[in-house]
This record gives structure tokens, C-alpha cells and sequence, in this order.
């Protein structure tokens, strides 16, 4: 779903025409608009009793809004004249907007329930390992779905131009492959719901999580380790979209590519060079989440997060450097690379320095400040963008922007300490406690 659809969010506002700002902020907005439905979904959980009914509901729900997503796109070439004419573009980019908020509720609303379950699921001695593969197979499927959506793009273009009565309709090639890659994808995340229906029930309810004051959350930025690494990771989200959202409208409208991997390319179709490009970012995390979770094992993940957060800083630079198209897809391995390791070492965090009964909460309450950081960066390349005027030179200003709060946030990590390794020994022996608790449940 995530490959064939999601991904193409972004495409699909661009070819709508509801012009750049909204390209770069489409990634953004609905996601913490979504997020913030976590907050009252936790008493939601409670009532409902279960991890798993509750968050197979949540996918339901996204599965469900890519049905008008689709007939958006396909119905495209029909309304969009008359809105473009009576200047009412605006309503369009409300109702995309409004559609990617539900999806993106049914995907992060959830989100803190499934960690905790999951958590419980699995000892803490099989996570880095276990969540390592999954992710790999999980970015496999997600690079699958990028060559796929690529391949659907220029296989309904051949189409259109071999059928007449195709080429002489109202219908779009562009605009029904998009309609087509929703309908997929929605049919993937209901497979997904009916999966994830299957979930054992946790041996800790949800009636045993705990609830954690915003007070005492905003304490623990200074005076707890989970709170200490939060903060880091708000600040690095908040550094990596201040210039991460506006690459796609810049490699759709700026970027030049040449050399011989571009002509190489262009002749598989007029969409693979973008969807290559995308595709490149999902093997540099394939590629390198073996090794991640080796690292993870072995070293701990703060050092996972110390690697990526000094990898992430001139990724933002890369796209200034060189037109070469087969450069910029090294460069694009790379940055996949960067943020697999990076985010594995966040994903992994979150086990090892929250709590176990707390994780509900304090997941729902950093994915929310995740999100509204993330869509706060990606405003504040916005205004810098808009700042720094058009062309290829507004966009070198976000970038390196993006790349120097990248480089700043590493002052917040400096603060994180490794779990076990030097915390309190009251803090680890309750931690500890808890997860060995788990494990004998569960085995």
C-alpha cells in the first residue's frame, strides 16, 4: 500500500495542479492532523478492550478512504476545468487534504497501541533483530510497490496512445493510474486488517496501561531519559523536514538530470527516472538494515542514532552537488541508508527507555509531537522557500537550512544515555521487571 499509493501522494497533488506548497505539504499536515486522533483513542482502547480489534478497526478506516481518493483521480479531468475557471482549486485541495488526514489516522491513531502490543509479543532480547528483518521485508514491499506504480504509469500511457477511443475520452492516463494504485492499495490494507485481527491478545491489557500527565512528560524532558532521547528525536524530525518535503516538487520542477543512467532511464518511460529515484531511497534501507540491526545487538541503539544523525546532514546537500542521474541514485541509497538506520534506532528507543506500562501513552504523545514537529519543519521550509524566492537557488537555501538544524540537533543526543548502561538502578530494575514479566507470559 505504502509503495503503490502512499508514496505518490505528493505526485498526485502535483499533477492535480494544486501547485507546490501543497506538493510539499501534503507528506506533512495530514499526518499530524492524524496523529492527534491517538489522544482521545486511548480512552477509545480502554472501552474497547482489545490492541488488536482496535487496531484493525484504525486500518479499516484507511483502507477505506482510498476508495474517494480514487475516484478523485479518476473523475479528475472532468471537474477540474470548471474549478480551475471559477478559481475554486481551494475546495479541491480541502478534500485531498481531508482524505489523506483520515488515511493517515488510520495509520498513526494506532500507532502507540500496536508498539505496546507488539512490545508484548516480543522479548526484549529478540526486537532489534526480529524488527530489523521485518523492516527489511517491509521496505522490499514498499520498493515493490514504487516499481510497480512506475510500471502501471507507463503501461496505461502505451495504452492511451494505441486506443483511440482511450486518447479521444475526458479520462487521463496520469490521473487513472493514480485511481488504479489507490484501489490496489486499499485492497492491501484490508488484507492488512484482516491480519491483523489474527494478533494474539496481549497477557497486558489495556486496562493495565498507565496514563502519563503532559506535565510530567514535559518534567521528564529534562530530568528523564525518556524524555531526554523524545526530545532529540522531536528536534531531528523537525531538522529532516524542513528540507525533506520540498524534494519532490524540486526534482519535478527543477532538477535537470543528465548522463548516460538518466537516457538510460527516460527509455524505460516518462515516469521511471522519479519513480527510480524514489525506488533508490528503499534499497539504501533494505541494504543497510541487516547490518542496523547487527549494530542494534551488539552496540545499542543510541549508537544507531548517533551513526544515522551524522549521516542525515549532507543528504540534505546532495541534490546541489551534481545533475548526474546516476549520482543523485547513490545519493538517494545513501539517504535511505541514513534514515533506516536512524529510524530503527528511534523505533527501538522506545522500547528501551519507556517503560512498559507507560508505552501507550507516551507513544500516543510522541507520535502526535512527532507529526506536529515534522509539519512544523516542513512549514518552516515553506517559509523559507517562499522567502527565498524561485528557482533552483530558493530551494539550495531550504536544503542547507535543513542540513545545519540537522547538524544542531545533535547537541539534544548528547543528553541521551545508553539504556542499562548507566541509568538508575531502580530505573532499570522496574523496566527490567516489567519486560521479563512479558517474556515468561508470553513463553
Amino acid at each position: 500500500m505504502v509503495g503503490i499509493a502512499e508514496m505518490y501522494f505528493a505526485k498526485f497533488v502535483s499533477f492535480l495542479g494544486l501547485g507546490p506548497l501543497a506538493t510539499g505539504l501534503i507528506a506533512t499536515v495530514p499526518m499530524v492532523l492524524g496523529a492527534a486522533f491517538g489522544i482521545p483513542g486511548q480512552s477509545a482502547l480502554r472501552r474497547v478492550g482489545s490492541f488488536p480489534k482496535f487496531v484493525a478497526a484504525f486500518a479499516t478506516l484507511q483502507a477505506s478512504v482510498l476508495i474517494p481518493m480514487a475516484a478523485l483521480a479518476l473523475f479528475g479531468p472532468m471537474y477540474l476545468p470548471y474549478l480551475r475557471e471559477h478559481g475554486l482549486t481551494w475546495v479541491l485541495t480541502v478534500a485531498v487534504f481531508t482524505l489523506a488526514t483520515l488515511y493517515f489516522a488510520g495509520s498513526l491513531g494506532p500507532g502507540a497501541a500496536w508498539m505496546t502490543l507488539v512490545g508484548i509479543i516480543f522479548p526484549a532480547r529478540l526486537r532489534a533483530s526480529y524488527f530489523a528483518h521485518r523492516s527489511r521485508l517491509q521496505q522490499g514491499a514498499t520498493l515493490g510497490g514504487l516499481v510497480l506504480h512506475g510500471v502501471m504509469a507507463d503501461g496505461i500511457e502505451k495504452v492511451w496512445s494505441n486506443v483511440p477511443a482511450l486518447a479521444g475520452s475526458r479520462f487521463d492516463p496520469a490521473l487513472t493510474t493514480f485511481a488504479a494504485a489507490f484501489l490496489i492499495g486499499g485492497v492491501c490494507r484490508a488484507v492488512s486488517a484482516a491480519n491483523l485481527l489474527r494478533y494474539s491478545e496481549a497477557a497486558m491489557p489495556p486496562s493495565q496501561q498507565q496514563a502519563v500527565g503532559a506535565r510530567e512528560l514535559l518534567r521528564r524532558f529534562s530530568h528523564g531519559n525518556d524524555g531526554k532521547f523524545i526530545l532529540y528525536a522531536l528536534c531531528g524530525g523537525f531538522a529532516l523536514q524542513i528540507g525533506q518535503p520540498f524534494v519532490n516538487p524540486f526534482v519535478l520542477g527543477q532538477l535537470q538530470a543528465t548522463g548516460v543512467v538518466y537516457k538510460w532511464a527516460s527509455m524505460l518511460g516518462t515516469n521511471a527516472p522519479y519513480s527510480l529515484l524514489l525506488a533508490a531511497v528503499y534499497l539504501g534501507r533494505v541494504l543497510s538494515l541487516p547490518w542496523a540491526g547487527r549494530m542494534a545487538n551488539r552496540w545499542g541503539s543510541v549508537r544507531l542514532l548517533w551513526i544515522g544523525g551524522l549521516m542525515l546532514p549532507p543528504m540534505a546537500l546532495f541534490w546541489l552537488w551534481t545533475s548526474d542521474f546516476g549520482v543523485l541514485l547513490l545519493g538517494q541509497i545513501a539517504t535511505g541508508a541514513a534514515l533506516a538506520i536512524w529510524d530503527l534506532g528511534v523505533f527501538l528507543m522506545n522500547y528501551e527507555s519507556v517503560h512498559p506500562r507507560e508505552r501507550t501513552a507516551m507513544i500516543t504523545y510522541y507520535t502526535f509531537m512527532n507529526e506536529a514537529a515534522k509539519t512544523s519543519g516542513s512549514l518552516a521550509g515553506g517559509a523559507v522557500l517562499d522567502g527565498a524566492g524561485a528557482g533552483h537557488g530558493a530551494y539550495a537555501v531550504v536544503f542547507w537550512v535543513s542540513a545545519a538544524a540537522r547538524v544542531l540537533t545533535l547537541g539534544l543526543l548528547t543528553r541521551v544515555r545508553r539504556p542499562g548502561a548507566v541509568a538508575g538502578p531502580r530505573e532499570r530494575a522496574d523496566i527490567a521487571a516489567a519486560e521479563e514479566g512479558d517474556r515468561l507470559t508470553i513463553e
